[in-house]
């Protein structure tokens, strides 16, 4: 499992890089319920510029590695 630590390090470095704050106010969060389908979701709040990055920290596909597609090789 990936720790935590890591992937809002990651999270804080490229929203940075992308230059979506100050002018978003985007935070990470991880949910670690296992009964929970998604890999993971976005919820945007476009009227005041706020987004909630859900991670599935459970990994509930049971792979330990992402899978390319196939656009990707």
């Amino acid at each position: 499992m990936v720790e935590k630590q890591a992937l809002t390090a990651l999270f804080e470095k490229y929203i940075r890089k992308l230059r979506i704050t100050p002018t978003w106010d985007i935070c990470l969060e991880f949910v670690e319920d296992p009964a929970w389908p998604k890999t993971g979701d976005i919820k945007i709040d476009c009227a005041d510029r706020k987004a909630i990055i859900l991670l599935n920290i459970a990994n509930p596909s049971g792979r330990k590695t992402l899978k390319r597609s196939s656009f990707m090789s």
